[in-house]
């Protein structure tokens, strides 16, 4: 089944319905900083690894148990109890589903940031620059005006990210526009510039094959370049370059004979297979095949 794609943006989690609590002033703001925390982990997921280090499936459900845990900490407890809620949200049900101790260790300052004596008062910035601002005291229509005047264009300061993070993700999305729109070309032209695409191919395979280097061959290795340690052990930098050695030597094997097939297979010697097919594309794109 094709998996559900939630709208993008911080401003789409909504305010769900007050129902009657009794301290109806920290309800209203710590739920409008509940929704804002379910919409600030939901969109760290757009950073990559930079935002998780695994990507999680938080959901609405994990949103509606949270508000439940609020509301009846609200109204059980005579004052606040922060420590405990803290503890339930983050740590048990949002956190239950975190694996990595660096992304607990991330979900759970958010969450202590958004959850905590400030956030009751109405200058509580939710961005440090004060773009996102808490919402006023009031009925459930001002909450959603408030919603509604969030910036479409969510700068990366919300999310507790740098700056940079942001050109990573907008370097992703103009890849996957462009490799989209490339792959919406109609490949039965035959000719590049008046040239046949297969000729186009075969020179470009043929040129990269030319300035392809040798394998690297451990016997010509300096004198000291693998030598060991007093104790015996092989120095950190000759086990770090033996490594790489040999991954260089695997692509160079790869590239060698992947190169010869796409050349057979453009003179009809061997069959066109699905990823000889793709290299073939991916030459004719001026792109690095996958």
């Amino acid at each position: 089944e094709p998996e559900e794609e939630s709208e993008e943006g911080i401003d789409e989690s909504g305010i769900p319905t007050f129902p009657e609590c009794t301290k109806s002033y920290a309800y209203k703001k710590l739920l409008f900083s509940l929704c804002f925390f379910h919409s600030i982990i939901q969109e760290r997921k757009k950073f990559g690894p930079l935002g998780w280090n695994v990507r999680y499936e938080f959901n609405d459900t994990d949103l509606e148990v949270s508000l439940h845990w609020l509301h009846m900490f609200l109204d059980e407890k005579e004052e606040i109890p922060w420590e405990s809620l803290r503890y339930m949200i983050g740590e048990i049900i949002y956190g239950g589903r975190v694996t990595d101790e660096w992304d607990r260790r991330a979900l759970l300052c958010i969450l202590d940031n958004y959850y905590r004596p400030a956030a009751l008062s109405d200058d509580f910035r939710y961005a440090p620059s004060g773009s996102i601002m808490s919402p006023p005291d009031g009925p459930l229509a001002s909450y959603l005006q408030h919603i509604d005047q969030i910036p479409m264009n969510d700068d990366p300061e919300v999310f507790c990210m740098h700056e940079n993070a942001n050109i990573r993700n907008q370097m992703q999305e103009s890849t996957f526009i462009m490799s989209t729109v490339i792959s919406l070309q109609p490949r039965s032209s035959g000719e590049v510039a008046g040239v046949p695409s297969e000729q186009v191919v075969m020179l470009k395979a043929q040129e990269i094959e030319e300035q392809l280097p040798q394998p690297l061959l451990m016997e010509e290795a300096g004198p000291h370049t693998f030598t060991t340690l007093a104790n015996g052990l092989p120095n950190s930098l000759s086990t770090v370059l033996l490594h790489e050695t040999v991954q260089f030597n695997k692509l160079l094997s790869v590239m060698v004979s992947t190169l010869a097939l796409l050349q057979k297979a453009i003179q009809g010697l061997t069959v066109l297979s699905a990823s000889l097919d793709l290299m073939f594309t991916s030459f004719l794109n001026n792109e690095v095949p996958a």
